[in-house]
């Protein structure tokens, strides 16, 4: 068992593969779905600081639909370095520019000109050294991010970069953006999804007990697997 982790040894070597993958070049992205509470977040989080590879985080939030908003954080989590290319920090700026322009400047946010500025900037950070961009929510994400993926994924199949996006699958109704993604992804043949499951019986009871500090009796442990139905974050 991955250390910090009940139940999630598969996930965690699946997610292994695919930053060894990144490193050797082969870069990609690989949605990670499961229902709310499962535990999604804190299985990437883990997966990706025990393969040591750097990482940046971007969010989506419910109800505020910020245009590319997860990559944008995810990019402005960088934090700059004093052994940093200056044409990496430009790339990083321009593409932030883009992605969030000036409302008086001519042209901004032109559809072409930020794909690539995002490219430009994804791939210099990949060039320097492996990273991993974790977009979680990604059924909150605006649709122009959704929209943007796939190709940016396309285009980065030779750099040593991850993206890694969490969803929830409890909240992707029929003709959810997420669901088109989803599509798009298996036409350019770029499909890759990791389904995070419950626990079982046996696994709720091992959390249970570290969560007490004590081994709970068979009727305790069976009351709350009936509850949560060995959803980590209930059981909690």
């Amino acid at each position: 068992m991955q250390a910090g982790l009940i139940g999630r040894d598969g996930e965690c070597a699946a997610i292994g593969r695919h930053v060894a993958a990144a490193r050797a070049g082969r870069g990609g992205l690989v949605l990670l779905a499961g229902e709310a509470g499962v535990g999604k977040t804190s299985l990437a989080r883990h997966a990706l600081a025990s393969s040591g590879i750097a990482t940046l985080e971007g969010r989506a939030y419910q109800g505020i639909t910020l245009p590319y908003g997860p990559l944008v954080a995810a990019l402005r989590a960088r934090e700059p370095r004093a052994t940093d290319d200056p044409a990496l920090g430009e790339r990083v700026a321009r593409a932030l520019a883009l992605a969030v322009p000036d409302p008086a400047a001519p042209g901004g946010g032109e559809r072409a000109a930020l794909f690539e500025g995002l490219r430009a900037a994804f791939a210099a950070l990949a060039a320097r050294e492996p990273v991993a961009v974790v977009l979680d929510d990604l059924h909150w994400a605006d649709s122009a991010t959704l929209e943007l993926l796939p190709a940016l994924v396309s285009a980065l199949g030779q750099a040593a970069l991850l993206l890694l996006a969490i969803y929830r699958s409890d909240e992707i109704p029929r003709g959810h953006p997420v669901r088109r993604l989803r599509g798009d992804l298996r036409r350019i043949g770029q499909f890759e999804e990791l389904a995070v499951e419950p626990l079982d019986r046996e696994q709720t009871a091992r959390l249970i007990a570290r969560t007490l500090g004590d081994e709970p009796g068979p009727l305790l442990a069976a009351a709350v697997y009936d509850r949560t139905e060995g959803v980590p974050f209930f059981v909690e």
